[in-house]
């Protein structure tokens, strides 16, 4: 420790408190006593200032304890918007989202889809172009409608005829009247087919319309026909896909005797193509 005389005034240049430092004038600007938490001197009088190097936090001594510099702030909000604990603010439990516009959610393309996901992270889906959220086995729309596909099913014909017996309809019974292609989301979902169509034949018989799953038989109708009559012939079936592989829907129909088989016609005429019907598949949670 040095003194500096000035006139007929002296100064200690590095005076210390209980062996630390106090520098009055450390490269021209005044500092304080400066130590770890552990140095830190007994609380007791109001007013002092010390910086704690263990936490890097200018505190101040209350006459009582040691507070960090700020941290009787009073912060102002409004309730269940945000929370203030000490000099921590975080949003509120349950919060309230305040304003009549919108909420920005995370964006992104399905590729930029969280590495490590958790149940109930929610995201704006770029590619698919809509709202998602991750149920904690995988990624899915808002709703209980995951996704929905639509097909349209123009007037068309065959003559490859179904057996009518005891037998169940097989893939390569009669003619494929559609085919569409279906990925689910999940497993455990269900998958809904709506099809309705308009139907006949050129002789007297019955026809028979199957709806196939790859290669199993999910549904079948049949409608004894006269000829050149149209009837309708509708599907609603439920099938649960039990894994998320690509399915490959598909319809045949023929009928049981040889003849011509109409699909939205009615028997030789198209009704100006006004018949098209469509065909819905649709996965539910």
């Amino acid at each position: 420790m040095t003194t500096e005389v000035l006139g007929n005034l002296s100064f200690l240049e590095t005076p210390t408190v209980n062996g630390a430092a106090v520098l009055l004038n450390a490269g021209g600007v005044p500092s304080i006593l400066s130590d770890i938490t552990a140095n830190r001197p007994v609380a007791g009088t109001a007013g002092r200032l010390f910086v704690d190097t263990t936490t890097n936090l200018l505190q101040r001594d209350t006459g009582s304890a040691w507070v960090d510099v700020g941290s009787s702030s009073t912060y102002t909000g409004t309730a269940n918007q945000i929370a203030v604990t000490g000099t921590v603010i975080s949003l509120a439990q349950n919060p309230i989202i305040p304003g009549t516009e919108s909420l920005t959610l995370p964006s992104g393309s399905t590729a930029q889809r969280p590495a490590l996901p958790i149940a109930g992270d929610i995201r704006y889906n770029s590619t698919l172009g809509y709202n998602e959220k991750y149920t904690g086995s995988y990624w899915g729309p808002f709703g209980l409608v995951l996704q929905q596909t639509t097909v349209a099913i123009a007037a068309q014909t065959g003559t490859t005829t179904v057996p009518l017996d005891n037998t169940t309809p097989t893939s390569t019974e009669g003619w494929q009247f559609f085919s569409q292609t279906f990925t689910p989301l999940s497993a455990t979902s269900r998958i809904i087919i709506r099809l309705n169509i308009t139907c006949g034949m050129s002789a007297n018989g019955t026809i028979i319309g199957s709806i196939f799953a790859g290669s199993s038989n999910i549904g079948s109708a049949a409608h004894v026909r006269a000829a050149t009559a149209a009837y309708p012939m509708c599907w609603q079936i439920v099938y649960q896909p039990a894994s998320t592989a690509t399915i490959t829907f598909s319809g045949r129909i023929g009928g049981s005797a040889a003849s011509t088989t109409y699909v939205n016609q009615a028997g030789a005429s198209t009704l100006g193509g006004s018949l098209v019907s469509y065909l819905t598949i649709e996965e539910v949670e």
